[in-house]
């Protein structure tokens, strides 16, 4: 009996040492160097708050994964519901956050990006237009395809790039938690996109949505 006190106390120890070393871990600060955005006067606040989130994920994704842990609360069933926020039907469930906590958990980290005007210049073209429009795809109105609107101020173009949506969020945690779940879309592209070390820079723009209400549009490039 006394074996199996002490067994049962030891386990208790380290659970409990586990579990005050994981929340340190959570509490900490994160460096301001994943802040590389702060000096690009031709981006918003929240667009630059964007960058600095996405620079999160990257740099350290194994930690971002635990933090994610919190927001399974907010489904109850297929529903997710948060306050404030009218509940939103969901293709996945919880299984999504889920799938998206386990491969950000067997993530390396990778190098953080830095916004490039052009980039951004090319996300503003389209989410102006998608504010514009009523649109959510990638293809501009005009027929513009993301390397059209890359080129049309970049005519040299990029080595890698791809581009990002997130329609209806406007708080800057939940379009980069939108877009790492991609809800419904197998490929998951907008996850491996963000976390993807073929990038280095980044365009983001935010604008309204007339139907969503707010669209963002972020390219990713090398």
């Amino acid at each position: 009996m006394r074996k199996v006190i002490i067994s049962f106390t030891a386990t208790l120890v380290i659970v409990a040492v586990s579990n005050l070393f994981n929340s340190n871990v959570l509490a900490q600060e994160w460096h301001d160097s994943l802040k590389t955005a702060r000096n690009a006067k031709y981006l918003s606040d929240k667009e630059k708050a964007i960058i600095y989130e996405i620079n999160k994920v990257r740099t350290d994704p194994k930690r971002y994964a635990k933090l994610l842990k919190n927001e399974l609360k907010s489904y109850k069933g297929m529903h997710l519901i948060r306050e404030g926020r009218d509940p939103f039907i969901t293709i996945e469930g919880p299984n999504g956050l889920k799938d998206c906590m386990s491969y950000l958990s067997k993530l390396k980290p990778m190098c953080v990006l830095h916004p490039d005007e052009n980039l951004f210049k090319a996300a503003e073209l389209h989410a102006n237009d998608l504010s514009a429009s009523g649109g959510t795809g990638h293809k501009g109105s005009d027929g513009s395809s993301t390397l059209d609107r890359i080129k049309k101020f970049a005519p040299d173009g990029y080595t890698a790039y791809n581009e990002g949506i997130c329609i209806r969020e406007k708080e800057v945690f939940y379009i980069v938690l939108k877009l790492l779940i991609d809800d419904g879309i197998p490929s998951k592209i907008n996850l491996k996109n963000m976390t993807s070390e073929n990038y280095n820079k980044c365009g983001v723009s935010l604008k309204s949505h007339p139907e969503y209400d707010h669209v963002c549009v972020v390219i990713y490039a090398q």
